[in-house]
């Protein structure tokens, strides 16, 4: 059976990968995937548009937290 947590998961690791991407367009690219991600695994779903939208925060979380620790580091600019 499908889980919400595993897709969650998913979407957050794919997410944390796109924030190590040296270059911006990279980044994107990457995040359109995860984009498309949140909506394929929604689809699974009672309410799709109402998961889709919580998968989607937590992408845009992961990407921010982990896009922000970089920095922080002095990993990236």
């Amino acid at each position: 059976m499908k889980s919400y947590e595993q897709d969650r998961a998913a979407v957050r690791a794919e997410a944390e990968e796109a924030a190590h991407y040296l270059r911006h367009r990279e980044r994107m690219t990457h995040m359109e995937r995860v984009w498309e991600m949140c909506g394929t695994a929604a689809n699974g779903y009672h309410c799709p548009t109402a998961v889709a939208e919580m998968l989607v925060k937590e992408a845009v979380s992961a990407f921010l937290d982990c896009r922000t620790e970089l920095i922080l580091d002095g990993v990236a600019a």
